[in-house]
Formats: C-alpha cells, structure tokens, sequence
C-alpha cells in the first residue's frame, strides 16, 4: 500500500467521504436496474453508467478496485472512461463496487471513531484505512483446467460452504472469530476469488491474499472455540488454495 501521504482521498472528512459512499450506492443500484433490462451478452459502453464507473474511481484511491474480479485491463477502461464491456462484465463489477463500498464505509467509520476518541473531535479526516486489505498484483498466470479441474471444484465449494457461514452468524460481537470488518473482508476475498477462479487467467496475489486470511481466520476461530464449522472450513480451503497455487506457479 502506497504511504499515507501519496494516497488521494475523495473528501477531506469522513462524513463527507460517507455521504458520498451512500450517493454512489444509490446511483449504482439505478445502473444496475438499467443493465439486467438489456441483452447481458451485448457490449455497453462503460461510460454510460456514471455511479459504477465513479464507484471504481473512487474504490481505486484505497486499491480496492484490484479486487472487482475482472482483469486489470478491463478495470483500465473504467478509469480511462470510454471502451466497451459485455454488459454481464459491467454488471458484475456494479455488484462487487456495491460489497466493496459497504467495506470501504465500515473502515472509514471505524477509522473516523478512532480518531474522534483520541482528539475528542468526531469529523476528523479519515487516514486510509489501515484495516483494508489490499494485495500486490504480481502476476496473471494460465489454468490448466483440466489437471486442476477437481482442485478448483472443491475449492469453489468450500467458498461457497464459507460465505455462507460467515453471513449468517447470530453470535454476539464478542463472541465472533472475526470484527465486523474482518468478516466483510474475507467475504469480499472470497466472492472475488470464486469469480477469479471461473477465467481462464488468475492472479497468484489475490489468492496469496486468500490464503492468509483463511489461515488466519481458520487460527482465530479455533483460537477462539467459536464457529468452529467456518474456521474448519478456512483452514481447509487455505491448504487446497495453497495447492492450486503451487500447481498454477510450475505451470500445472
């Protein structure tokens, strides 16, 4: 992550940051209705869709657009403003702009608390968020489905098995393996990789970044005695991603 003083924030102050989230969470659920009207296999210029285009702009500033799950050149035409995308790509990108955001709101508001408790002021400017996690993109490397085929498959399930567990506990707070937003950021990891994992290129820092929050995750839960099924199934899933990045790595 780049230093605290290169990074460029949308606002100077945290509310104004949070209002802004909130205007473009309302804006892209308007995109989001426009594209499922039309052909999803059509391509759509991305510049029509100003809240998802602005969405990335604004996920970008944190790093956080290296993880909408689609290649970064197709990323590159958001942030340039013109070229054209299938509207399914564009559509996807809205939803995960819309899971990101909510991250990104979670962090500046715990950010901005921490601050107010140590000025005594509750507008202070929000750092960058020092809870999010962003990964270093290394490199794109091929799948050979054919021989990893099983691999993938199990792994998919088991992201599947671990979304789930971790939307729906009804623990209390204290009693959560995981904070409010170490939760929303293994979610939004794992809804990416599950995509990432579809396309026939995958990027071995993503999933680096997998790798160790669910071990980290798997840790803490079983550290903790509580929902042991997700920190089980982290742990699992963090030694078959570890496998499939081995075998992607020496070219498997």
């Amino acid at each position: 992550m780049a230093d605290q003083g290169d990074e460029r924030s949308l606002e100077s102050r945290g509310s104004s940051l949070m209002d802004r989230i909130y205007e473009l969470l309302a804006g892209i659920e308007v995109d989001l209705a426009n594209i499922r009207r039309i052909n999803l296999h059509q391509r759509i210029d991305v510049f029509e869709y100003g809240s998802i285009l602005d969405a990335v702009g604004v996920l970008g500033q944190y790093n956080l657009d290296l993880r909408l799950g689609i290649p970064v050149t197709e990323v590159a035409k958001f942030h340039a403003m013109k070229g054209s995308l299938r509207a399914e790509v564009v559509l996807r990108v809205g939803e995960r702009a819309v899971t990101l955001l909510h991250e990104l709101e979670g962090q500046v508001r715990a950010e901005t608390d921490a601050n107010g408790a140590a000025t005594g002021q509750s507008d202070a400017p929000p750092t960058p968020p020092a809870t999010a996690t962003v990964y270093a993109a290394k490199e794109w490397l091929p799948v050979n489905r054919r021989t990893n085929a099983n691999l993938i498959a199990e792994i998919s399930s088991l992201i599947d098995e671990a979304i789930r567990l971790a939307r729906s506990t009804n623990l209390p707070p204290e009693r959560q393996a995981l904070s409010e937003i170490e939760r929303a950021q293994l979610i939004a990891l794992l809804e990416t990789a599950l995509q990432l994992l579809k396309a026939p290129l995958v990027e071995r820092g993503l999933l680096e970044s997998l790798t160790e929050a669910t071990t980290s995750g798997a840790t803490r839960a079983v550290g903790k005695g509580t929902e042991l099924a997700m920190g089980y199934g982290l742990g699992k899933l963090g030694e078959l991603l570890a496998k499939l990045i081995k075998s992607i790595s020496e070219g498997g």
